[in-house]
């Protein structure tokens, strides 16, 4: 792993309770209120890492609409 994208790893996984479910109990998304509160528990800086968090989101999306 690139040692730049410790942080967002770090605050996916504290924001891993905040995926938002549709009414078919799928995923579909991060509830960025809960994951900007997680990244402050965290210690990870929210706005540093907003734009990658989202690119993991598409990612884990992306893989959970393949299954």
């Amino acid at each position: 792993m690139i040692p730049e994208n410790w942080d967002a790893v770090r605050l996916l996984l504290a924001s891993q309770s905040q995926w938002r479910r549709g009414p078919s109990g799928h995923i579909v998304g991060l509830d960025y209120a809960g994951c900007r509160a997680a990244a402050k528990g965290a210690r990870v800086g929210w706005r540093k890492n907003f734009d990658k968090l989202r690119i993991a989101e598409a990612a884990v999306l992306e893989e959970a609409a393949r299954r």
